[in-house]
């Protein structure tokens, strides 16, 4: 504590100090690396809410991944839903045409036993476009009436997408609640992976493009 009063006391810093400083941050650093890659990843999780009766749920899938349908079917039961909208956005990686990718939803819930109604939605929209098909979703929830929405979406998508449907649907008295599935890495080891890596630098420039664009 005597050598930082030392030091601090000239008008400006020694190297000596500056090295110090600069040591005992990359310390700080290697010894809470966990805690603060677990933050990162943290920041973009959106807090669930245990919630009845909902009206529909916006189920945003990506890869039918398993854990993510099967979660979609037990908010369905649990909130006594009238329907499940699945909504897709278009990817380069999608070869398969829409039709096929309907049937292939429906073979999906067979297969599983899982029975609920289902509307599909497959957007060909240009960027942004999580704000663009948030935005005629708003429409279509105001045809039909209802009133409390629950979006089920990646986890690591989740902030960004519910701040931008609140910030949509809450004017027309649309009440927004979320629920998340994680793909193959959570936030205590997305930086083991590339693809954790890819998806979670990604999210935060986008995170921080609708910030600046005024979208949350």
């Amino acid at each position: 504590m005597g050598f930082i009063l030392k030091e601090a006391k000239g008008k400006k810093f020694t190297i000596r100090f500056k090295l110090f400083t600069l040591i005992t941050i990359i310390l700080l650093v290697y010894i809470f690396h966990r805690q603060i890659l677990e933050g990162f990843g943290s920041f973009l999780i959106e807090q669930e809410y245990q919630i009845k009766n909902a009206d529909v749920i916006l189920f945003e899938e990506e890869n039918l991944l398993k854990n993510s349908i099967e979660k979609c079917n037990l908010l369905y039961q649990e909130n006594n839903c009238k329907e499940v909208w699945i909504i897709r956005l278009p990817m380069k990686q999608y070869i398969i045409p829409e039709e096929k990718i309907n049937k292939l939803f429906k073979e999906v819930f067979d297969s599983l036993g899982y029975k609920f109604n289902y509307r599909y939605f497959f957007f060909n929209l240009e960027h942004p476009y999580t704000y663009n098909k948030s935005s005629v979703i708003v429409d279509s929830l105001k045809k039909y009436g209802y009133n409390k929405v629950l979006i089920l979406t990646n986890a690591f998508h989740s902030k960004r997408t519910l701040s931008v449907y609140r910030k949509l649907l809450l004017p027309y008295g649309i009440n927004v609640f979320c629920s998340v599935y994680y793909t193959d890495y959570n936030s205590g080891d997305w930086w083991n992976s590339a693809e954790g890596v890819r998806n979670i630098v990604s999210e935060y420039l986008k995170l921080i493009y609708y910030w600046l664009k005024g979208y949350l």
